[in-house]
């Protein structure tokens, strides 16, 4: 091939460039001279490097944070859990209490009431009863009417106590059984 010869560059056009040229070297040289205690700028495959190396680790944070939150979530619904099963054995604590409140109360009701038919019985005998001819001089009748006023007093008393308690007797002496 034949070289082309190139045209001639004006002399005036050539001397601007000449003159930019040599201002932006002074301005590189100046510029040079003022970062001279910094690092020099990295080439584009460094820079590359490091912003593919910082998204990495972005990655690795973004998941390390994702993984905490999990955990956190986790740990709060165990926390929960355990709540209810506390709220809930709680209750079953205290329906437990009075059920044995309950019992203890029937069951002390029970002996009152049995205790209660055991006096009435001594008064009925105590109020039958009716001195032979051998006992009318002795003071056995006034012992013995004593008593009966001293158990429909123990009677009255006890009824009063049972009542409190909603024990009542109930009237079905004489009425017809109604199953």
């Amino acid at each position: 091939m034949d070289p082309t010869p190139e045209p001639a560059l004006d002399p005036a056009i050539r001397e601007q460039l000449l003159t930019r040229f040599a201002d932006y070297l002074d301005g590189v040289a100046a510029s040079a001279d003022q970062n001279t205690d910094t690092e020099p700028a990295p080439d584009l495959f460094t820079l590359l490097a490091e912003v593919a190396a910082l998204k990495n680790e972005v990655k690795l944070e973004s998941r390390q944070v994702k993984s905490a939150l999990d955990q956190f979530r986790e740990a709060f619904d165990l926390v929960r859990q355990a709540q209810t099963r506390l709220e809930a054995g709680e209750a079953q604590r205290v329906e437990a209490e009075r059920r044995a409140r309950q019992a203890a109360e029937r069951d002390l009701l029970l002996e009152l009431l049995d205790l209660r038919d055991r006096l009435q019985a001594g008064y009925d005998q105590a109020r039958r009863y009716y001195p032979g001819w051998l006992s009318r001089r002795g003071k056995a009748h006034t012992f013995v009417i004593g008593m009966a006023e001293g158990l429909a007093m123990n009677l009255q008393r006890l009824d009063d106590t049972l009542a409190r308690r909603g024990a009542l007797p109930l009237r079905v002496m004489g009425l017809r059984f109604d199953p």
